[in-house]
């Protein structure tokens, strides 16, 4: 493409398809900004679909005295489960369970889950509270009682990480900015008046140039690399740790509500989160020097959890045969490369800034995305008055009215399609009937999954999935929520992205191997 056509000059353009990345761009949009975002990958194919899955106010950051990335993280959880995204996030009532051996006190825990609903400005979910016995393991039946002294209750969100972002994006998009994965940023060129950035389209596989006055980077742990690329040069100095998930069946590990656990070594919190059919189970936090791009869960990292369900939960086996999928991602954490303790890490985020147009932004959590685009936009745009406090796409009608409505403007549509729909897109699925719902085949479902062909056909056109990792991974939780997919499944969403993208038997066959990646959960 040609530099100096119109549609490839912006005001902006974000480097970064992440959750931060997305926050930006969304930000921006809502300042009337012309604004791009390239993406190297898929988006949110990085850290922002590798979380735990949470948006919560950060506990365990009050025990090292980040009181102020607490209350932030406290805000925008009521924000986000309240305004921004009610369709993505549900609550979460996590028990936290106190043994002898407990690093934290039971009476200092019942004053840290105080300070936390106050830093809530007691506007969260529910209170903290003392939990009983017997509605503990009730909840947990094998959950061990081996010293056991008590249990406190308290309250955060859970939310699909890929689809927050998804929708930031789609919200953007919808006012007017422009979104491309698989575009990655290889050159960039101060010229007198503005910037070149030179791109490499993996999709249409070819060179892409961009012109713009400003550029904001939004790398995540990918930060110190892209930068020094650059001109500037510049650097977080970031220390990376990697954190594993694991997936169990319930079936296996029977519990009810969300469990807050001591690893028995370290004394670390672990999660054990009911998520539909499974049990997410994490998460690890190592130092981390490997590659970035291709991740695998280490014998160690496993070992560590399970040894955690083998300690809380003595009278099952444990094994890798238990572990159903797996995840890995990497975070990054602003202070030392150098190996610094966890505890003097900071979880907040840094923006920096060359005074000629680039800013670069790293650090922070899935929780405060919005905060921090806010903060980064308001530098770059002072006096430009900018509202992501409104409702993301997904929200635009009240969910209260649109299953109802729905019902009625798609009589000849099963409930049962739109009530699923409902659940996973919130409002988009209006537009996912409209446009993809079209055709009595649209309405079958994938083999033995509860997606459908319309569905497929959607997250294609108008949610940018182009690769078959893009839709099983990352748009759909059919890969977390089932490990390794039947070949069934697999073959009849490539016959419908080779339908819809034209691919050759070859391109076909690609994706296949492309794919097989994603279904090793374990590599020793």
């Amino acid at each position: 493409m040609n530099s100096d056509q119109t549609e490839n000059v912006f005001e902006v353009v974000v480097v970064g398809g992440g959750i931060t990345g997305a926050g930006i761009l969304r930000d921006l949009t809502s300042r009337k900004v012309k604004s791009l975002l390239i993406e190297k990958g898929d988006f949110a194919s990085g850290t922002s679909s590798k979380s735990g899955k949470l948006i919560h106010g950060g506990l365990r950051y009050l025990r090292y005295g980040h009181v102020k990335t607490v209350w932030e993280s406290c805000q925008e959880r009521v924000r986000l489960y309240k305004i921004l995204a009610p369709h993505l996030t549900r609550p979460v009532n996590f028990h936290l369970p106190f043994y002898r051996h407990s690093k934290t006190p039971f009476f200092l825990a019942a004053i840290g889950l105080f300070v936390y609903d106050l830093l809530s400005s007691f506007r969260n979910i529910g209170r903290f509270k003392r939990v009983t016995p017997a509605n503990l393991f009730a909840q947990a039946p094998k959950l061990s009682k081996q010293d056991y002294v008590g249990a406190l209750s308290y309250w955060d969100c859970f939310c699909l990480d890929t689809r927050l972002t998804i929708e930031n994006l789609k919200s953007a998009q919808q006012e007017g900015a422009r979104c491309l994965n698989y575009v990655e940023f290889k050159k960039l060129e101060h010229r007198p008046e503005d910037y070149l950035i030179t791109c490499w389209d993996h999709h249409n596989h070819g060179q892409i140039t961009f012109r713009t006055k400003k550029i904001i980077f939004a790398c995540g742990a990918w930060s110190d690399n892209v930068l020094m690329q650059t001109p500037w040069k510049e650097r977080f100095g970031l220390a990376l740790t990697s954190g594993i998930h694991l997936l169990i069946s319930r079936d296996k590990l029977t519990i009810e509500q969300t469990l807050a656990l001591e690893h028995p070594v370290d004394r670390r919190n672990l999660y054990l989160i009911p998520w539909e059919n499974r049990v997410l189970v994490g998460t690890t936090d190592n130092f981390f020097s490997g590659d970035k791009d291709h991740l695998f869960p280490s014998r160690r990292e496993v070992d560590y959890l399970l040894d955690t369900l083998r300690f809380y939960f003595p009278s099952e086996t444990w094994s890798d045969k238990d572990i159903l999928s797996s995840y890995i991602g990497i975070r990054p954490l602003i202070g030392s490369d150098t190996g610094a303790k966890e505890e003097s890490i900071s979880r907040d985020y840094v923006i920096k800034t060359n005074d000629q147009g680039l800013y670069a932004i790293c650090g922070g959590k899935l929780t405060t995305f919005r905060r921090m685009a806010k903060k980064l936009v308001d530098q770059i745009y002072p006096n430009v008055k900018g509202n992501t406090c409104t409702a993301l796409f997904g929200a635009r009608t009240p969910s209260a009215s649109l299953k109802t409505d729905m019902e009625t403007q798609y009589i000849n549509i099963d409930p049962l399609i739109i009530e699923r729909l409902i659940r996973r897109y919130g409002d988009g699925a209006r537009d996912a009937l409209s446009t993809c719902f079209t055709t009595a085949e649209d309405c079958q479902d994938i083999a033995t999954s509860s997606y459908y062909v319309g569905e497929i056909k959607y997250l294609i056109r108008h949610e940018w999935a182009k690769h078959l990792s893009d839709i099983v991974v990352r748009r759909t939780d059919l890969y977390f929520l089932n490990g390794n997919l039947s070949r069934q499944i697999l073959e009849s969403i490539l016959k419908i992205l080779a339908t819809e993208l034209q691919w050759s038997a070859e391109k076909i066959e690609e994706e296949r191997k492309l794919y097989e990646r994603y279904s090793e959960f374990f590599k020793s």
